[in-house]
């Protein structure tokens, strides 16, 4: 997480985190349960396309 977000943001993600008592695994699991498998898809290779991996081997 702090090399995408860097020290100081990742220390204030997990701040807020402890300080909401926020199930960030409840989140994630409900955020993802109400996505089509279709979504999920597009949103993943959208993603890539906006932030290629250098040297990703595509299998």
């Amino acid at each position: 997480m702090r090399i995408y977000l860097g020290d100081i943001e990742a220390k204030q993600f997990v701040a807020a985190i402890n300080c909401e008592k926020f199930d960030y695994t409840e989140w994630q699991r409900d955020f993802f349960d109400s996505m089509t498998a279709e979504e999920f898809n597009s949103d993943a290779v959208n993603y890539e396309l906006e932030n290629p991996f250098p040297n990703a081997v595509r299998l």
